[in-house]
């Protein structure tokens, strides 16, 4: 998923600047934080992916977003 990505490439980046990746100034600590609110709050990244693919599928039991259902 996208937010792997992400994550990974801001812990390369936290990596490659070090310390100054840490000052909070710094824009990759902030985009570090940033990803970690972007996490799904409905569980791991596996189940949303095995959800997703139900939807996508047309196999889902019941509807797993509000927003989803009214469509």
């Amino acid at each position: 998923m996208a937010i792997d990505l992400a994550e990974r490439s801001a812990d390369h980046a936290e990596k490659v600047f070090s310390a100054r990746a840490r000052r909070a100034t710094a824009a990759i600590n902030r985009l570090s934080r940033d990803i970690q609110c972007l996490w799904a709050p409905a569980g791991t990244a596996d189940v949303q992916r095995y959800r997703l693919w139900q939807t996508a599928t047309g196999t889902a039991k019941s509807s797993w977003s509000q927003r989803f259902a009214h469509h």
